[in-house]
């Protein structure tokens, strides 16, 4: 009891009893409380919370949440996802008939330090349900298909624009070929099922652009899509830009007359230039306001508390906190180690992540 008093049980999720119809739920951190396990009938019905983590961890109080990856007993439920989606992944490739013909190319934003860990994990984790997968690095890498680019500055974070924008006028070459178009790092994860669902309600021939909106607090205030949890254009931008580049070949380049300092990471650059052209970043949300592009990673968004001086609440107005946060049916999610992006693939094919109220 002493224990338990002492530290801080986050827990989540359902474990079956095999060979029966007993299931033992663990308390959630939020179910104010409740220290202990449940035991229940299943009801023929897996049944998990809307959390990352799927076993216990506990930490001191005084030390605050800590990162569940540095929980030996969370790695080791990770590593046997991992290694299950590694010898037989949970389900086949989706297809553009699979989405009702609707086609969908990715192209990541990689460097050659991490060809063989994030970017191939991607390859073959959520990526193998985009039609086309492509990889904007500085070297070629025969396990992935790559548009390999001239960098003058070589990989550093100043080249990430330079990066982006070439791989963007290359994407305009295919804009006849896919209705829609993800750009995404190589620690994105995107839930393409979901996706999919989210991007029927939309004309692809319309100018549409998504992602998790933040707001930099410059004079005028400047509107973007944070790039970790993945950025979606429509065909219909992807022409725009296409068309706007042929009238100004400056575009990617234009110094906006209330915003001089050209040292913007490369989606607030992306986000000025999309709104020069009428594609300006708005918020993207749920029905019930939660965010649907996860920008800190669920562990931590999950888990921030409000805070006025911190820049992610200054970036972020329409943040909530807690499980109010994010969508059940979230979309994309940012600071993902190739580890978890297997794991992720197991969970949100269990339903245990990702997968709405069941």
């Amino acid at each position: 009891l002493e224990v338990v008093e002492s530290y801080v049980w986050n827990v989540s999720s359902v474990i079956r009893l095999r060979g029966t119809d007993l299931c033992i739920t663990a308390a959630s951190p939020y179910d104010i409380g409740h220290f202990g396990a449940r035991l229940h009938s299943c009801q023929g019905i897996h049944r998990c919370r809307q959390l990352w983590h799927v076993r216990a961890f506990i930490s001191p109080p005084e030390q605050g949440m800590l990162n569940p990856m540095s929980a030996t007993v969370y790695r080791h439920h990770v590593r046997q996802a991992s290694q299950r989606q590694r010898r037989q992944p949970s389900r086949t490739a989706m297809q553009a008939s699979d989405r009702g013909g609707m086609r969908i190319m990715c192209w990541i934003v990689t460097n050659p330090s991490n060809h063989g860990t994030k970017a191939r994990t991607i390859k073959h984790t959520w990526g193998r349900h985009c039609d086309r997968l492509v990889f904007v690095t500085s070297e070629d890498y025969s396990e992935l298909n790559t548009w390999v680019l001239d960098l003058p500055t070589g990989e550093t974070r100043k080249a990430l624009w330079y990066k982006s924008r070439l791989a963007f006028l290359k994407t305009i070459e295919e804009a006849d070929d896919f209705d829609w178009f993800i750009r995404g790092d190589d620690d994105t994860y995107m839930l393409m099922d979901n996706l999919a669902e989210f991007l029927g309600k939309y004309n692809p021939d319309d100018k549409h652009y998504f992602g998790r909106h933040f707001t930099r607090q410059d004079n005028p205030p400047v509107h973007f899509y944070s790039g970790g949890p993945g950025t979606v254009f429509s065909r219909g931008t992807v022409k725009a830009v296409g068309k706007a580049y042929q009238q100004d070949p400056n575009l990617f380049n234009y110094v906006n007359e209330t915003v001089t300092n050209r040292d913007h990471p490369d989606d607030v650059e992306l986000g000025i230039t999309l709104a020069r052209i009428g594609v300006p970043a708005h918020g993207n949300l749920d029905d019930e306001g939660r965010q649907l592009f996860i920008a800190l990673g669920l562990e931590y968004e999950r888990n921030i508390k409000r805070d006025p001086k911190d820049w992610f609440w200054q970036f972020s107005l329409d943040a909530q906190e807690g499980l109010d946060c994010c969508s059940s049916r979230w979309l994309g999610v940012h600071y993902m180690s190739a580890l978890s992006m297997y794991g992720m693939e197991d969970f949100h094919y269990q339903k245990c992540e990702g997968a709405g109220q069941l």
